[in-house]
């Protein structure tokens, strides 16, 4: 199946580099934990924490609309509502993180979503020690969180409240999100 999903120039790449495919599978994970890290620590160097989350906050907003909006065009939806915002970040995790995301609650009015394990936040730590925990900070993780699911949500047309309750790489136990339709 995994092969189904690469383009033929990366087929063939793979089989001239000779390597099985997770350590492509890692390579592209710790590339992606290396870019993040990077992109938070000068900006945050460059700009202060609060005006550097902000901006990493709408990057990946835009980051998680764009998935949601390929996402829709491979599995169009005859309705949207929150349990969509549910399924798409179930997908969004997953796929683009290699996260598992599991879903705790998922109706028209609420998704309640877990993270029990996060191998991405572990690979940022095996390359770089204690340096992420300078920039990942709850605050700015909460940040981008809640702007990941609003991206998700725009996608559909929603407006959404998100309530971050746990996050892994500020030293809880599990991820922990809610996610409600906004109240107008």
């Amino acid at each position: 199946m995994l092969s189904e999903l690469m383009p033929d120039e990366l087929k063939k790449a793979c089989k001239m580099i000779g390597k099985p495919l997770e350590w492509y599978i890692v390579g592209l994970l710790e590339g992606q934990a290396s870019f993040a890290y990077a992109l938070r620590k000068i900006l945050t160097d460059i700009l202060g924490k609060d005006e550097a989350s902000s901006v990493i906050a709408k990057i990946w907003r835009l980051r998680a609309k764009s998935f949601a909006q390929r996402y829709l065009r491979e599995r169009p939806q005859k309705t949207a509502d929150i349990s969509t915002v549910g399924q798409i970040a179930k997908a969004w995790w997953e796929r683009e993180f290699a996260i598992p995301y599991e879903i705790v609650k998922n109706d028209p009015n609420e998704h309640i979503g877990k993270i029990p394990i996060c191998p991405y936040w572990e690979i940022m730590k095996k390359m770089y020690g204690a340096a992420p925990s300078t920039v990942y900070v709850r605050k700015a993780l909460t940040e981008t969180t809640i702007e990941e699911f609003k991206g998700i949500a725009e996608a559909l047309g929603l407006d959404v409240e998100v309530i971050v309750e746990k996050l892994i790489c500020c030293g809880d136990d599990e991820c922990l999100f809610i996610v409600k339709r906004k109240e107008n």
